[in-house]
């Protein structure tokens, strides 16, 4: 299976740019030939779902996945920590129409009863990322301390991003994500 690579990145056997800065030097290969991946938004991350989730273990484990050291635990508490909380008083930059309310390094967290939240009915916390590109929507998060996560990935939608039809009824997410992300919730964490 093909998977994303990074020039001067160490492939340690999961998702290899795990939200490190290497915008210009990334490289997405396919069966030997580039895809649309150099440079772009978001740090240009390609995976597949398999390598998200490994990428997820890591974090979730602190670090570490199979066994292997991959960030020191303070570069995975950096990143947990919120690094930068919205403020509407101070205007201290975008919150993305209310989906990103505090940010951490290469991660946010969602408050369970913020205005991103994932769950219609519970309050779940999660730590992570979403990614949006050339139709794709995708969601990589955890709740840190419980051991569980998921990894969505979408393509296609019925209609346009811009169209109102596309907004949430109970979030800030699109409503395919938050169908998505709220059926996760009840069925694996509130058994419902």
């Amino acid at each position: 299976m093909p998977e994303a690579t990074g020039a001067g990145v160490p492939n340690f056997g999961l998702f290899p740019v795990l939200f490190f800065l290497y915008f210009a030097q990334l490289k997405c290969v396919y069966n030997g030939r580039y895809a649309a991946c150099l440079p772009a938004v978001a740090g240009t991350v390609c995976a597949f779902p398999r390598k998200l989730s490994h990428a997820l273990l890591m974090l979730m484990n602190g670090g570490v996945y199979e066994g292997r050291r991959v960030l020191a635990p303070a570069s995975v508490k950096a990143m947990l920590a919120e690094q930068w909380i919205y403020s509407e008083q101070a205007k201290n930059g975008s919150n993305y129409g209310g989906s990103i309310l505090s940010y951490g390094l290469g991660l946010y967290q969602i408050n369970g009863n913020g205005s991103a939240r994932f769950c219609r009915e519970g309050q779940l916390d999660f730590v992570g990322h979403t990614g949006e590109a050339f139709g794709l929507l995708s969601s990589c998060f955890f709740r840190p301390g419980s051991g569980d996560g998921f990894v969505c990935i979408m393509n296609g939608t019925a209609v346009d991003a811009d169209d109102k039809r596309s907004s949430g009824r109970f979030s800030c997410n699109y409503i395919w994500e938050e169908r998505l992300t709220d059926a996760v919730c009840r069925i694996c964490f509130l058994g419902n």
